[in-house]
């Protein structure tokens, strides 16, 4: 996976646990990186990680939350849900990406899971998928 695809896939991550891994401080600063990557296009994915960089390095505790999702993501995997549902449960987003191929003129594309069973998986170009997210957290924002 490019590099820039990871950082834009591991950020979509950590804004999409639920419950958010991210405070409302760190998240009152969202409107601005979404106006930043309004800017670019689907074939400026590298500016677009850049700008998602620069954003995380003056909000290094949302960094600090990483590790979180990565551990998160391997109990959701390794180990069965807790019978005991009064402990603190996230739900972690259930999507990946599918990458162009080489020398061809398509877009990263994040595949998402259907919320029903019965319906086909939605596949939304990453960029967009990107501002969607932001703009969903942006909303939660006091």
């Amino acid at each position: 996976m490019q590099e820039s695809i990871l950082t834009i896939f591991t950020f979509l991550k950590l804004l999409e646990v639920t419950p958010s891994l991210i405070s409302a401080e760190d998240l009152a600063d969202l409107p601005q990186l979404d106006q930043t990557i309004a800017k670019f296009s689907a074939n400026q994915l590298e500016a677009v990680a850049e700008e998602i960089r620069i954003w995380l390095s003056r909000h290094p505790q949302v960094i600090a939350e990483y590790p979180t999702l990565q551990a998160l993501q391997r109990k959701e995997l390794d180990d069965p849900p807790p019978r005991n549902r009064q402990q603190e449960s996230r739900i972690i987003p259930n999507f990946y990406i599918e990458e162009p191929l080489p020398n061809s003129n398509s877009e990263a594309m994040i595949v998402s899971e259907a919320q029903s069973g019965t319906s086909p998986p939605q596949k939304i170009p990453l960029l967009d998928f990107l501002r969607q997210t932001i703009k969903k957290n942006i909303k939660r924002l006091p």
